[in-house]
């Protein structure tokens, strides 16, 4: 591992308690992340 990320991935989930995204993307953003992959997960039934 590093001690200087440079990229990350960040899944969003439909959820009924979801986790704090908005801290995740705050995180990301004051660590200068400079590449951020993302994708919407549907659930399917």
């Amino acid at each position: 591992m590093t001690d200087k990320p440079f990229g990350v991935n960040m899944t969003v989930f439909p959820t009924i308690n979801a986790p704090d995204y908005k801290a995740y993307a705050q995180a990301i953003i004051d660590g200068s992340i400079e590449i951020v992959g993302e994708r919407l997960a549907s659930l399917r039934v």
